[in-house]
């Protein structure tokens, strides 16, 4: 079983440049962590200024260290300035995982 996270965020077109970077060094840092699989950012491609956030851990306990992590709770004080509305995130509990 691994928990996976699935988002979208809407970034404000001023912010736009330095949302890509903070975006990229948080990846960086949470795929770091002991016990995440994946983390990425990806931008719509019809909507520069949209983001979409994956990530894949290996148990609720490693996304919960996720989420209390200082890099996580800076990275939400960040959002709250460059979002242009409030971003969705979803989380989901996988038990099975094939190829298509």
């Amino acid at each position: 079983m691994t928990i996976m996270i699935a988002g979208r965020v809407k970034i404000k077109a001023e912010k736009r440049a330095i949302a890509v970077v903070q975006a990229i060094e948080f990846a960086k840092l949470s795929r770091e962590e002991a016990g995440c699989i994946r983390y990425e950012f990806y931008v719509d491609i019809s909507d520069p200024n949209t983001f979409f956030v994956f990530g894949q851990w290996e148990s609720q306990e490693a996304l919960d260290r996720h989420v209390e992590a200082e890099h996580t709770k800076a990275m939400d004080a960040k959002l709250a300035e460059y979002a242009a509305k409030d971003p969705e995130i979803s989380r989901y509990v996988v038990d099975e995982e094939a190829a298509l």
